[in-house]
C-alpha cells in the first residue's frame, strides 16, 4: 500500500465531500483501499449537528483534541485520588 501525504489525503476528503470525486474512485487513484479511505473521512470530517455544516479539521486540530481528551482524563484520575488520599488521611487522624 501506497504512502499518501497529509496535505493529499485532505483534498481528496474535501473533494468527496463536495461530491467532485467518489470514495472508490479515490482509492483507486491513490492505490489504497477503499476502508483506508473512509477512515479518513472519519479523521478529517466534522458535521456540525445544529447547522449540518462540513468542516475539514486540520492535524494540528486533531492533535489538540487527543490532548485535551488526554488531559480531562488526567484531571478526573487525580480527583478520584485526591478524594481516595483525603479520605484515608482523615481516618488516621481519629
Amino acid at each position: 500500500m501506497r504512502k499518501v501525504s497529509e496535505k493529499t489525503r485532505r483534498a481528496y476528503v474535501a473533494a468527496i465531500i463536495w461530491k467532485e470525486k467518489r470514495i472508490t474512485e479515490v482509492a483507486k487513484e491513490l492505490g489504497v483501499t477503499r476502508g483506508t479511505v473512509y477512515n479518513w473521512l472519519k479523521e478529517y470530517k466534522r458535521e456540525d449537528k445544529e447547522t449540518g455544516e462540513i468542516e475539514i479539521r486540520s492535524p494540528r486540530e486533531i492533535e489538540l483534541e487527543k490532548q485535551v481528551k488526554e488531559l480531562k482524563e488526567e484531571v478526573e484520575f487525580l480527583k478520584k485520588a485526591r478524594a481516595y488520599f483525603t479520605r484515608d488521611h482523615r481516618k488516621d487522624m481519629l
